[in-house]
């Protein structure tokens, strides 16, 4: 099982364990059944925002289309949800996430760039996947399969897989034309 799975069924648990302490009132708290309401929500969002597929048994791991409008409900949803999230900071004053920040701005152009293909190309589907992937973890993982586990590489290393990566790359489209 892999980690997105494994968080998802832990999410999903999670929540619903939440919920039915409260309801059989185990745990006395104003904002258990929040917690558990947002633990639901970036669930969901979690399947809107990384779809692989054309068609999937569960329409939020399908990628966005006319077809599919409920991925797009989900990721609209949490466009209006995440501004409102706060939380308590210090001196007892609510502040808002800003880790939701680039979330936001990513999933606000995945929407923007399916908008202003699917006009032009009304059969398009977009598989997000990739466009939520952090680039620089991509990067990241490239050097550590190209010079094997080394969690402190050295700068001579570091240029050493970035010149082999560059040739090797530069040889196919050479060896292509």
């Amino acid at each position: 099982m892999n980690v997105e799975r494994s968080l998802h069924l832990v999410g999903v648990k999670l929540s619903k364990a939440m919920i039915e302490a409260h309801e059989k009132g185990l745990v006395d708290s104003e904002t258990l059944l929040e917690s558990a309401e947002c633990i639901l929500v970036i669930n969901r969002l979690t399947d809107a925002a990384d779809s692989n597929k054309t068609r999937d048994i569960n329409p939020l791991k399908s990628a966005l289309s006319t077809e599919n409008v409920e991925s797009r409900a989900v990721l609209e949803d949490f466009l209006s949800w995440a501004p409102t999230l706060k939380v308590l900071g210090k001196n007892d004053c609510m502040k808002t996430l800003h880790c939701f920040n680039g979330l936001e701005m990513t999933i606000r152009g995945l929407l923007e760039l399916y908008d202003n293909v699917s006009w032009k190309l009304p059969s398009f589907q977009l598989c997000t996947r990739l466009c939520t992937t952090d680039s620089i973890e991509m990067l990241f993982a490239r050097f550590r399969a190209r010079g094997g586990f080394n969690p402190n590489p050295t700068c001579y290393m570091l240029q050493l897989i970035i010149r082999h990566m560059l040739s090797v790359k530069q040889h196919r489209i050479f060896s292509k034309s």
